[in-house]
């Protein structure tokens, strides 16, 4: 059963509901992690929720975070996301449009997705959704294992290297400390 991933942040999905919100609010804090542009909403498809399967994923999302030419934008950091039942979208009567993502891993660009037509009304219908039925699928992957996720991904020439050449020294050094000296990108063939 495939699943649409988007990243969050974690702590903005694990909270109670607050006492003073009505039965048919629900909080502002998850939705504004569902950042829309176009009145989009971009996801992610994986096959499963596997570590196999969404380690690459994963690399990838966090990749888009790093910022090479804004010195405090090129480090890695915990990365947060929520995983949920690509079926939700239909269930709910919403809309996804394939699309090309953004991403330095073309591969994961073919899974990319957008739900379209979004109004403020439906992105809290899904919001409420997920933290109601999926929050077992809030996950956080601390730097370290985010660090080999990435690391195969160069290995197996799924990013565009000469990209990440081009990140700062500090992306680089924090590899290396993460990797315990086991990344060198100078040793990676170019594709």
């Amino acid at each position: 059963m495939p699943f649409l991933l988007r990243g969050i942040r974690k702590g903005k999905w694990n909270k109670a509901y607050p006492e003073w919100l009505a039965d048919d609010e629900f909080p502002a804090d998850p939705v504004c992690d569902f950042n829309t542009s176009r009145n989009m909403l971009s996801l992610y498809m994986v096959e499963d929720l596997s570590e196999h399967n969404i380690s690459r994923t994963i690399a990838a999302l966090a990749l888009t975070k790093i910022k090479p030419k804004h010195k405090d934008h090129q480090r890695i950091e915990n990365y947060d996301y929520i995983a949920f039942d690509f079926g939700l979208i239909s269930n709910i009567g919403m809309t996804l449009e394939k699309s090309d993502g953004q991403t330095l891993d073309e591969g994961i660009n073919a899974n990319h997705y957008n739900l379209i037509e979004l109004s403020v009304q439906r992105l809290t219908i899904l919001a409420r959704e997920i933290k109601d039925n999926f929050s077992d699928n809030i996950n956080r992957v601390n730097v370290k294992p985010l660090a080999r996720y990435i690391q195969n991904s160069i290995r197996n020439n799924n990013l565009d290297i000469n990209v990440v050449k081009d990140f700062g020294a500090p992306f680089h050094e924090q590899m290396n400390d993460l990797l315990s000296g086991d990344y060198d990108i100078s040793n990676i063939a170019c594709t």
